[in-house]
């Protein structure tokens, strides 16, 4: 059975994923923490402010299938979390991706302080997958705690972070010589919580219908079916 991070982490994964002499996978530390973790965050903010309001669903999408994470333990700590949220917005101040901000606690709480020079031998560190789901699926929480309990600053950060310049700024940078595409590519957050719900569906049926009719007609109606 799959869990749903793994199918959000899947394409970051796959591009930071080494393989040792026994063809055993491995991720680099500084690869998992600013790669791996900071995409997932991002697409967990993706579903938690696709699904505000709906702890009990969003607690069966999370849920681990091995059954280390219940649902109810999931939404009881979902519940808990607004004001530590509150928190991190607070320190990042507006300016500093509250993603960024969770990477860098990633790196302290692992022993790695990127403030202090050099920290590239530390993060080179070889980290085996389990090892990695330790950091992956902390902050795939984090960030949908911060979708579901601040959509209005998520949404803020989201554009903010995926933002497309003026076009005459776009091709101003292509003619002095930046290899960029002839038009920029969209990433507006009403298309992607769609692809997000997609994703949802498509594990959902695969994985024998874990969630019931009302909680489909839900995210059907979402995806603008």
């Amino acid at each position: 059975m799959i869990n749903f991070a793994q199918i959000v982490a899947a394409p970051s994964i796959q591009l930071v994923t080494e393989k040792g002499l026994l063809g055993k996978p491995y991720i680099r530390l500084g690869k998992l923490i600013f790669t791996v973790a900071t995409s997932v965050f991002q697409w967990g903010g993706v579903l938690g402010y696709a699904l505000t309001g709906h702890p009990v669903l969003l607690g069966k999408i999370y849920a681990d299938v091995s059954g280390n994470v219940p649902v109810e333990q999931f939404t009881e700590a979902l519940t808990g979390t607004g004001a530590l949220v509150q928190k991190d917005l607070d320190e990042a101040g507006g300016h500093l991706a509250l993603s960024e901000l969770y990477a860098g606690r990633e790196c302290l709480r692992l022993g790695v302080n990127v403030l202090t020079p050099p920290p590239n031998k530390q993060l080179n560190k070889k980290m085996d997958m389990e090892a990695a789901w330790n950091v992956i699926l902390p902050m795939f929480a984090r960030g949908i705690a911060f979708g579901y309990h601040f959509p209005a600053e998520f949404k803020q950060q989201w554009e903010r972070t995926h933002r497309i310049v003026l076009d005459s700024e776009w091709q101003d940078a292509r003619a002095h010589g930046l290899r960029l595409p002839a038009t920029q590519g969209a990433l507006p957050l009403n298309e992607v919580v769609i692809t997000m719900v997609e994703l949802v569906l498509g594990w959902d049926a695969s994985e024998n219908h874990r969630l019931d009719t009302n909680e489909i007609q839900l995210l059907k109606s979402l995806a603008g079916r």
